[in-house]
């Protein structure tokens, strides 16, 4: 009797191990999609990464890379994850539109949405090389551009810049890179050179310049010009069209009273 009740005691722990394990004896995906399935994607992803770091090689490893990246980046937003999925799939894919799709989420990762600059220079430096048209040349580049500007690297976004603008580029591809330029003007301290370019462009593309900014844009260096007629001047004629004009009113109204208390105004006291 007794040694049945131990032989039951073996079969309960058996029966309890395989079910805690259970998950470790699947094929990898088929438990990620199992936990996914679940509800548990976040399991899911850590579940993969850890798999695929004790494999580091092979087959099984890409398609878990493939997986796990479709899960972090595209239905988690989880972009740590996704890149540490996509830099694997990167170095071990042997098919180039695989590796040539997974650098560009990569650049997109590190630019928008992870703000690695530094990264994102290095992965469009990559696809530049890749590039096979003139669409995707002028893309990276300008992408390129943006990226040292955002680190400060002032000299190497103009030359950025500088080799974009000398690309065969549509109307819309020219006038991003002169909103870029008007961009670095400022950073320069340069805000003459920059209205005469926001001028241009708002005259020549009303709607676009009014959907980006351009108005405001143009209104700030006015500001920092302290030409306050101006930048009133605009303000007044965007006011008709602007989706808050009690705001512009307010913006307005201050920068009369910066006016009259500018050295020299008419009323100010010496």
């Amino acid at each position: 009797m007794r040694r049945l009740h131990f032989c039951g005691l073996i079969l309960l722990f058996s029966i309890l191990s395989l079910s805690s394990c259970g998950l470790f004896e699947k094929e990898p995906l088929i438990a990620a999609k199992d936990l996914s399935s679940q509800g548990r994607k976040k399991d899911a992803v850590q579940f993969l990464l850890k798999k695929m770091e004790s494999s580091p090689t092979g087959a099984e490893s890409l398609a878990i890379a493939q997986y796990g990246a479709q899960l972090a980046h595209l239905e988690l937003r989880d972009y740590q994850s996704a890149v540490v999925f996509y830099q694997y799939i990167a170095n071990y894919s042997t098919d180039p539109k695989d590796q040539l799709m997974t650098l560009k989420y990569l650049g997109s990762i590190y630019f928008d949405h992870l703000r690695d600059f530094e990264m994102a220079i290095q992965v469009y430096e990559n696809l530049l090389r890749a590039a096979t048209n003139n669409e995707e040349k002028s893309k990276y580049r300008l992408l390129l551009a943006k990226s040292h500007y955002n680190l400060a690297q002032i000299d190497q976004a103009e030359s950025e810049l500088s080799a974009y603008m000398d690309l065969k580029l549509s109307e819309s591809e020219r006038y991003e890179g002169k909103v870029f330029e008007t961009n670095l003007l400022v950073s320069k301290k340069q805000h003459a050179e920059a209205t005469k370019i926001l001028k241009e462009l708002i005259e020549k593309f009303p709607e676009r310049a009014k959907s980006d900014g351009l108005e405001m844009n143009l209104v700030a260096c006015y500001e920092d010009m302290e030409d306050f007629d101006e930048a009133i001047d605009a303000m007044t004629k965007m006011r008709g069209t602007y989706p808050d004009p009690e705001f512009l009113d307010m913006r307005i109204n201050r920068l009369k009273e910066r006016k009259n208390n500018m050295p020299g105004a008419r009323g100010l006291r010496k």
